[in-house]
């Protein structure tokens, strides 16, 4: 069977009002904002969005879910964890660490604006958010391959 959509999924240093980010998200996939629809809208649009704001660490979770085989610049996680941090200009964040595929994450990658990438440690922060040792001793830069 086909795959009809695709989740990418990302982690936003600040908090960002909703209308604020699917602007922000249309812009990155080159789209009207009309055709980012927001998750819980029970019309079809061409990519659905949901955010979520949290109290701590990194405050906005932006989860995106995109037609399948549309020719948009978002293929993965990186790639709008990139293009975020560039729109906001602060960093974004990965939840899942790329040395260790399918494993409770103890590291994610962390985009920072201007196009580095860094292998970080996590921490989980009470009650529900998610930060990282901001300790830049403890980061490892992450080479991207083409």
């Amino acid at each position: 069977m086909p795959e009809i959509r695709r989740m990418v999924e990302v982690l936003v240093r600040g908090p960002h009002e909703r209308e604020a980010a699917r602007r922000a998200v249309a812009e990155i996939l080159r789209c009207s904002a009309a055709e980012v629809g927001w998750a819980t809208d029970t019309g079809g649009t061409k990519h659905a969005l949901d955010i979520f704001v949290r109290g701590t660490g990194f405050r906005t979770q932006v989860t995106l879910s995109l037609e399948a085989g549309s020719d948009s610049p978002v293929k993965t996680d990186l790639d709008l964890a990139r293009a975020l941090a560039d729109k906001f200009k602060e960093d974004a964040l990965l939840l899942a660490d790329p040395t260790a595929p399918g494993m409770e994450p103890f590291h994610g990658l962390l985009a920072r604006p201007g196009g580095r990438v860094y292998r970080v440690p996590l921490r989980e922060l009470p009650p529900d958010g998610m930060g990282i040792d901001e300790e830049t001793g403890s980061w490892q830069e992450w080479i991207l391959r083409a």
